[in-house]
């Protein structure tokens, strides 16, 4: 069944192409005849040209402003996972590792300085300088809620317990440390914003 649809379109395609021609054979002749002064073609080769450099150059200079701003924006989402980690952490009232918010700070401070710096060199016209200060200084505020506070013993009730390499935080130091936390990610989503925006 197949090969006989194909010999049928075969036969079909063939015949239109005969009648086509059989039409083509009777059509009158005609030559059309103009002169262009070169002047003219050749100003429209340049301006071709200029068409099209502009349009790669521009294409060119959107391509790697876009990678920029999608690895600037990776940055920020690690961060933001960070923040969201300790804040995680910090909810949980059995504890978390000491080591693990340690590093977790070390990699939000390595984080922050690479979006400062971005923003500083390439979107300081679209952000405010205020902006990323505040960034700065509330990260260094939660790594001293996180890490920095007199250890005291079970007996008396501190800010934060330290006990074989687990980490308690007070009531009011969780509190602390969730509210700062999502401060700053509310400033990373607002250089989101105004970077998106430029």
């Amino acid at each position: 069944m197949k090969w006989l649809s194909r010999i049928i379109a075969i036969v079909f395609v063939f015949g239109m192409g005969w009648m086509f021609g059989l039409f083509l054979e009777h059509w009158p002749l005609f030559i059309l005849s103009f002169d262009v002064p070169a002047f003219n073609i050749v100003n429209l080769l340049v301006i071709s040209f200029l068409a099209w450099y502009v349009n790669y150059s521009i294409q060119n200079e959107s391509r790697k402003s876009k990678a920029h701003i999608d690895l600037l924006f990776g940055k920020i989402d690690e961060l933001d996972a960070n923040l969201k980690r300790i804040s995680d952490l910090c909810v949980k009232n059995e504890g978390a590792s000491y080591i693990e918010m340690c590093n977790l700070d070390k990699r939000n401070r390595k984080c922050a300085k690479i979006i400062i710096d971005t923003i500083e060199k390439r979107y300081s016209h679209v952000c405010a300088k205020e902006k990323y200060d505040t960034l700065e200084s509330n990260l260094t505020e939660l790594r001293t809620l996180l890490t920095t506070s007199p250890i005291i013993s079970e007996e008396v009730q501190g800010n934060i317990i330290i006990r074989e390499s687990i980490v308690r935080y007070s009531n009011n130091r969780r509190a602390n440390i969730e509210t700062l936390a999502e401060s700053i990610r509310y400033t990373l989503f607002n250089l989101k914003l105004a970077i998106s925006q430029k």
